[in-house]
């Protein structure tokens, strides 16, 4: 599979599971694909969910909103961690200029 696809796969199960740090390989975007497909009637959340930890053998991190589990919300919150960073990037350079 392409690489643009592989990148396709890696937002898409992001956005599934809530992620919001990981590095696969594009090898185990394959190999996460590949069972995905073969999985396919079974598949939900927590299937998809044991199918990437069983391959991507390393810690996920994810973004947790109980009871908010919706893709607005979770972009708004990816959307507030940009503008917060942005903040302290004009915080900073505001300090520097003051110094």
């Amino acid at each position: 599979m392409n690489k643009e696809n592989l990148l396709y796969l890696k937002k898409s199960l992001e956005i599934i599971m809530g992620i919001s740090s990981w590095q696969p390989t594009y090898l185990q975007l394959e190999q996460i694909q590949i069972e995905l497909i073969a999985s396919s009637e079974t598949l939900d959340a927590r299937n998809i969910s044991k199918i990437v930890h069983r391959i991507y053998d390393k810690p996920i991190e994810l973004i947790i909103l109980k009871g908010l589990n919706t893709a607005a919300a979770m972009s708004a919150l990816l959307k507030i961690q940009e503008l917060e960073n942005e903040l302290k990037k004009i915080k900073h350079q505001n300090d520097k200029k003051t110094k």
